[in-house]
């Protein structure tokens, strides 16, 4: 499920030379335990609410001393040696410049995120992503065309996907367009979310365009919007 604060530490991991891996919280243990196969985490991240789904999986390959479980409203008891931190204990621990990338070369052959395949011909993979696709991602984004509009942009993409990440954790955040998260999918929230906050940009797959038309909103709920960015 998305979290305003995914692209925190999105970018910590990757601005402190490691890659990261996004994993679907709808996973089951099978599903979790091959990502984390294929990928070899050294540490394992995950709301508390998730864990009773994904510890089996967890326990296999990454040690509960390398796990850390950010804190929700959950009062559930801990696994022993598992680490609870709530967002705000991250700062407690100074800073340190991110490790730089000052060429061309380097960008493209260093590894920034690893994003789970679909799996449509046998078990998913990942894809590796490097530093300069990341870029080249949020640049096509923003350069497409000229906007003769403010850009409000509504997303409930999983920021864990490659088609989310590229409008909020690379286009938003170095743009500083005004991005509005929803933590899952709702066609119903997401049409009135539309009107609310005067949207002029979605991006969608197909299945969820479908069903935000079957809501059959009047056309003073799509009056803003300029443009859909559709894929997958």
């Amino acid at each position: 499920y998305n979290q305003i604060l995914y692209p925190i530490l999105y970018f910590g991991i990757i601005g402190a030379g490691g890659v990261f891996v996004g994993s679907n919280p709808a996973y089951k243990t099978l599903e979790l335990s091959h990502l984390l196969s294929i990928t070899q985490p050294k540490f394992f991240m995950v709301e508390a609410d998730l864990l009773p789904d994904v510890l089996p999986a967890i326990e296999a390959t990454v040690p509960l001393i390398k796990t850390f479980l950010f804190k929700t409203n959950s009062e559930e008891i801990l696994p022993r040696g598992c680490r609870c931190w709530s967002w705000s204990d991250l700062l407690q621990y100074g800073e340190q410049d991110w490790t730089r990338i000052n060429d061309e070369e380097t960008a493209k052959s260093t590894i920034a995120v690893l994003q789970s395949t679909s799996g449509t011909t046998g078990l998913p993979k990942v894809a590796a992503t490097s530093h300069y696709a990341l870029v080249a991602a949020g640049v096509a984004v923003q350069e497409s065309n000229h906007r003769s509009y403010e850009v409000t942009r509504l997303i409930s993409l999983p920021l864990f996907h490659s088609f989310g990440a590229s409008f909020v954790q690379t286009s938003a955040i170095h743009y500083g367009e005004p991005t509005y998260i929803m933590r899952r999918f709702s066609a119903e929230d997401f049409a009135s979310t539309l009107d609310r906050f005067n949207i002029t940009e979605i991006a969608v797959v197909p299945a969820m365009m479908a069903s935000i038309i079957e809501q059959r909103t009047s056309p003073l709920v799509l009056e803003s919007l300029r443009r859909i960015w559709c894929a997958g």
